[in-house]
């Protein structure tokens, strides 16, 4: 059974995949980074329990230990959680680092080799011992990873836009033990392939108005997915819907917090409406805006966390310094206001990554080399838990049995594959 969720494509146990590191001594990170943990109840702790550890509400906007102001608005069932003082982006007391502990190589021997994988551009994890890697670059884009041999087992699948053929963008559902069951969004296709590769059957799926952006919900062959729907004064609404591709039902459950219209133009800048899933939680965030609004897999608002961000002016500089690094893309950009982030991403059970760098990052925060990437780390029960930094060049290829996926170039440019468990002070494997 391929297990947990997995983002759209261009989107066993062991040791700590993360750990501490400080100019200072780990001393004092661990203490700021404890009390933290303590004012967001034990983020990624072993999720028993009521409430997956996130803290009650203080009553009367109390202020619990660690900096944050709790109050109440929209009515009762919707607490915010104001967090009055955030650390440095990249003070090093508060950051941690990714550290992978399972690797594989996709090009071995001499140079010339051709790869093993050739261009991955998403991973599942389907058991402690095998990966499932989609390789942009080859004719048969799903590739079977044994980790203990070190090697592809198998490849299967066919690129195309045809009956049965797969458009790149997927997303992988629960199917029967030992089946790979996926939905093409692209091809608006379902295709389910045995064990060996062979595929068993596939079945066209009538196409919704929905964007290449979607989860599945834990357990269940439903997907979390963004749809764009026409609103009532003719323009565009973005909302998450429940939609199930197998059984052809959908549900919309909530809207996303979208930009006005007066910087709908100007998305590339100003950002959009960003949304994810953790386990049991969605979280969703207007890119321009320091909120963050959980909630639960029904849509139901659990609670705001406000964040003490706001929004940097871009430079005639800064552009000009994008533009060099990026090409004409970048010449989309304007002096004025910019977004604070443009992606996040699941990081844990309780927490989420808000993707950090030279262009997208708050007023607050210091200047960062051009390649910079790093992810603020935020609790859903209402408070900053550090920074996640990662090796030059990583690029992010899902989130997926409990691990966090991604690429670092070799010695001689070709992609290694990486997982990595994030571990938060506090926690034990």
């Amino acid at each position: 059974m391929v297990a947990g969720t997995a983002a759209t494509v261009g989107a066993g146990g062991g040791l700590a995949g993360v750990t501490l590191r400080s100019g200072r001594g780990a001393g004092g990170a661990r203490a700021k980074l404890l009390a933290a943990l303590a004012l967001i109840g034990g983020v990624g702790a072993s999720g028993c329990g009521g409430d997956r550890g996130e803290p009650t509400p203080a009553a009367g906007g109390a202020a619990p230990e660690g900096g944050a102001v709790v109050r109440v608005v929209d009515g009762p069932d919707v607490p915010v959680h104001e967090v009055v003082e955030a650390p440095r982006l990249l003070d090093p007391d508060w950051t941690v680092r990714f550290e992978p502990e399972i690797r594989f190589r996709t090009q071995v021997g001499a140079a010339n080799a051709e790869p093993r994988i050739f261009l991955p551009r998403q991973v599942v994890m389907l058991d402690e011992a095998r990966l499932l890697v989609v390789d942009e670059g080859a004719e048969a884009p799903l590739a079977l990873v044994d980790l203990a041999a070190d090697s592809v087992v198998a490849r299967f699948g066919r690129m195309g836009q045809g009956p049965g053929e797969l458009s790149g963008s997927v997303v992988f559902l629960e199917g029967e033990p030992g089946a790979v069951r996926l939905f093409d969004l692209g091809n608006s296709q379902v295709h389910e392939y045995g064990p060996d590769g062979t595929l068993l059957r596939h079945w066209s799926v009538p196409r919704k108005a929905y964007v290449s952006y979607s989860h599945v919900r834990p357990g269940s062959d439903e997907l979390l997915s963004e749809f764009v729907d026409a609103d009532t004064g003719g323009g565009k609404a973005f909302r998450i819907h429940r939609f199930d591709p197998v059984a052809d039902t959908d549900q919309p459950l909530m809207e996303l917090p979208w930009p006005p219209d007066a910087l709908a133009g100007a998305g590339f800048q100003h950002g959009r409406g960003l949304w994810t899933v953790l386990d049991d939680r969605v979280v969703t965030m207007r890119a321009d805006l320091p909120v963050l609004r959980v909630h639960d897999l029904d849509g139901r608002a659990l609670r705001e966390v406000h964040l003490p961000l706001s929004p940097r002016e871009l430079t005639a500089r800064d552009i000009a310094a994008q533009i060099r690094e990026h090409g004409d893309i970048a010449r989309k950009l304007q002096p004025g206001f910019i977004a604070l982030t443009n992606f996040l991403y699941p990081v844990s059970d309780t927490v989420v990554g808000m993707l950090q760098g030279a262009m997208w990052r708050a007023a607050e925060d210091p200047d960062m080399d051009i390649d910079a990437r790093v992810w603020r780390l935020v609790s859903t029960g209402g408070g900053f838990v550090g920074t996640l930094a990662f090796p030059d060049d990583f690029v992010f290829l899902g989130w997926s049995g409990g691990y966090l996926w991604g690429s670092v170039p070799d010695e001689l440019g070709a992609a290694i594959i990486v997982g990595g468990r994030v571990r938060l002070p506090g926690e034990h494997p």
